[in-house]
């Protein structure tokens, strides 16, 4: 029997399309109570410093967009900077060489994780 995860930790799951939100946060909620999705682009630096995030995953439905939001994001925010939070790229299963070669860790930070599915259209963690 699987238990929850007993954390006060937040997920924070950046996307643009409101269904892949909806079938991440499903995935994830029977695991964990903190979970928050920013489907505005263009808001989730704003979601980020609101909710201060243990675990940012990006859902978008390209490597490319991914990768693209975040650098914007990183290069706006000092907040991304300051507090400590993984990374979680959802990719499909031909973008799993590119998202290892993009997550290097950085000096002092963590790896981030990669999540693949086997459909390339159904991002799944």
């Amino acid at each position: 029997m699987k238990t929850r995860a007993t954390t006060t930790a937040t997920i924070l799951i950046a996307t643009d399309n409101v269904t892949d939100a909806a079938i991440v946060k499903n995935l994830l909620s029977p695991e964990f109570d903190h979970i928050v999705i920013s489907i505005d682009p263009e808001k989730v630096l704003e979601d980020f410093v609101r909710h201060l995030p243990s675990v940012l995953v990006l859902a978008f439905n390209t490597l490319k967009k991914s990768e693209r939001y975040y650098l914007e994001w990183y290069r706006l925010s000092e907040v991304l900077h300051q507090i400590p939070y993984r990374t979680v790229v959802l990719c499909n299963r031909n973008e799993v060489k590119q998202v290892y070669e993009l997550c290097t860790p950085l000096a002092g930070q963590n790896p981030p994780v990669m999540a693949t599915s086997k459909s390339p259209t159904l991002m799944t963690v």
